[in-house]
């Protein structure tokens, strides 16, 4: 008995193997140092209670103070768990647990992506192109103010910057006649961008109205038409915007002194006789031509020193008239007094070197004669 008592207190054998096998005293197995000790993984935990009760004579004495310790807890070992129970819990983390990772949007994988290598030809068009864009900034002349607070961009000399605001319009008007063949936008999700038309016929006028759907957005604008091509830069704004915005063409203002260089050249050419490119601004056609002969002249003037009759063009497939001047009218007992004039042809006129006041064409002789006179200042 003094030798398991010491045994215990010792700390060789546990309270629960002599709780749970009392020691058997006699025989020559009696030593509890031989007795083996059992598996405590089995034994299951508990809380030490102080013994209270007189010990048997058969359980052995123990003392007071040893029986009133707390029991030693042994951690409980989970069994292991089989191979397909822990691919059906695995699967389930799966489907509820997040991703540790997010996955980055398309714009910050934009943002982190490495640009390529330019060439040297590559970069110089760049600089070209930035030129361009960016020239708007330093020339001011390439914005003036227009009627009704429209700002005009001169088209083709930069890139406009089109300023608009979040719950504003843009109205961005196009030439008179102007049609939209097709419209491109860089960010089709945060801006909107709106035909409208005003007039009709002749003055219709076609529109682009540009809408931000928030602040701080920068995208380009490209708009083709049955006429030119247009590359914009729209930007947004908190509150600042541009309301209308116009454009100035330098082809219009060449197409219009080219009209009016036309409509000069048309007018000097109707007040000008072909054959000798004459104006007739110097001209005198106060004349007044009688008869019904075939050649008769289409026109008959004079330029203050010479007197022209022109002829018809049928006249060169017939027998040119003779001209002679009228000296004096005849009466009923005397003849007209006529003369001789010098005179030349040339193509289809006469040219006489002097200025008269009344003159004959005659052709043939007799009854079938042809006679045709020219009267100056007496015009019908």
């Amino acid at each position: 008995m003094k030798k398991y008592i010491s045994a215990f207190a010792l700390g060789l054998l546990p309270l629960t193997t002599m709780a749970a096998t009392p020691p058997n005293l006699e025989g020559p197995s009696a030593d509890p140092l031989a007795a083996p000790v059992p598996a405590m993984v089995a034994a299951p935990a508990a809380v030490a209670t102080p013994n209270l009760s007189i010990p048997s004579a058969s359980a052995g004495y123990v003392p007071a103070a040893l029986d009133a310790a707390p029991v030693q807890q042994v951690p409980r070992i989970a069994p292991m768990a089989s191979a397909s129970h822990r691919r059906g819990r695995a699967q389930a983390a799966d489907v509820r647990s997040p991703p540790l990772v997010a996955e980055a949007s398309t714009s910050a994988r934009l943002a982190l992506g490495s640009s390529p290598t330019l060439t040297a030809q590559e970069q110089a068009a760049l600089a070209i192109a930035r030129r361009w864009k960016e020239s708007s900034a330093s020339n001011g002349l390439n914005s003036v103010a227009g009627p009704d607070g429209t700002v005009r961009f001169l088209f083709g000399a930069s890139q406009p910057s089109v300023v608009c605001a979040v719950f504003q319009v843009c109205d961005i008007e196009l030439q008179r006649g102007e049609t939209v063949n097709a419209v491109h936008l860089g960010d089709t999700a945060r801006w909107v961008v709106e035909p409208a038309v005003s007039g009709s016929g002749a003055t219709e006028v076609m529109h682009l109205v540009i809408k931000p759907m928030d602040v701080d957005l920068e995208t380009t604008l490209m708009v083709a038409t049955n006429r030119r091509t247009y590359h914009l830069r729209l930007r947004s704004h908190r509150s600042e915007f541009i309301p209308r915005i116009a454009f100035i063409y330098p082809e219009e203002a060449a197409a219009k002194w080219d009209a009016i260089t036309k409509r000069e050249a048309t007018e000097k050419a109707d007040a000008t006789i072909p054959s000798t490119d004459e104006s007739m601004n110097d001209l005198s056609f106060d004349y007044r031509v009688e008869g019904s002969a075939k050649w008769k002249p289409v026109r008959v003037y004079n330029n203050g020193q010479k007197t022209f009759i022109q002829m018809p063009t049928s006249m060169a497939a017939s027998e040119a008239p003779t001209l002679l001047l009228v000296r004096k009218d005849g009466g009923i007992w005397t003849d007209e007094e006529t003369a001789m004039v010098n005179y030349r042809v040339q193509n289809d006129r006469f040219v006489v070197d002097a200025l008269f006041e009344k003159a004959i064409l005659i052709a043939g002789a007799g009854a079938s004669q042809d006679r045709i006179t020219i009267t100056r200042g007496k015009q019908q």
